[in-house]
């Protein structure tokens, strides 16, 4: 078990649109596979469309930080 923290940022300002969030998840060992399933939601007055790339960073917890998992 993996925790990560994940945001909607717009990649030109640096906007962070929404929480971050905090999301475990489970891999695969055979195939060291990480799968993410995440939802955002947030409201916007912006005119124009915005572009938004998700930012992923490995958080403290999930059992590999016990020592039972593999290294992240």
């Amino acid at each position: 078990m993996h925790q990560y923290l994940v945001k909607l940022v717009d990649p030109v300002s640096g906007t962070q649109y929404g929480k971050t969030i905090s999301i475990n998840e489970q891999s695969i060992a055979t195939n060291k596979t990480h799968t993410l399933n995440m939802s955002f939601s947030f409201v916007t007055t912006s005119p124009s469309p915005i572009l938004l790339v998700p930012a992923i960073a490995h958080d403290t917890g999930g059992t590999y930080q016990n020592g039972a998992g593999e290294a992240p």
